[in-house]
This record gives C-alpha cells, sequence and structure tokens, in this order.
C-alpha cells in the first residue's frame, strides 16, 4: 500500500471461516518511501472464493484506508 513514510498500517483479510490468523497479516510500518507491504503464505484447507482484504493506514491525525480482493483458486 502506498502511504507516507513512517506510517502504522493493519491488513485484515476476511476468510469464509473468518478474519485470517496468518503470520505476516497484521501490523507493519511504512518504509521510508511510504510503501507498506505484507506477505503470508495461504493454507492448504483455505475455502476457494474471493476474499475481502482491508489495509489501514494512520499517520498522526490522518487515517487511510484500501479495500481489495484476494482470490483463492
Amino acid at each position: 500500500m502506498q502511504t507516507v513514510a513512517g506510517a502504522k498500517c493493519t491488513l485484515v483479510v476476511t476468510l469464509k471461516s473468518g478474519p485470517s490468523k496468518a503470520q505476516g497479516l497484521g501490523a507493519t510500518q511504512a518504509d521510508d518511501n511510504g510503501v507498506a507491504t505484507w506477505s503470508w503464505h495461504i493454507g492448504l484447507n483455505t475455502a476457494k472464493g474471493s476474499w475481502p482484504m482491508t489495509a489501514t493506514c494512520t499517520s498522526g491525525s490522518a487515517k487511510a484506508t484500501a479495500t481489495a480482493k484476494l482470490v483463492v483458486e
């Protein structure tokens, strides 16, 4: 996600079974270029489908949210 340098960001991926607890999701901090990234593995038993992802970043009193879909085939 593109944001401002140093922003604190979280990513929530909501699967059929509920919010993913996969290692690599959750809180991160944007780098000096304002890029926040996450990396995680999709479990073999993850239900196929299109699942919502919501990234939220905050910096001071500013807050931004972006949504996307994770497609598991």
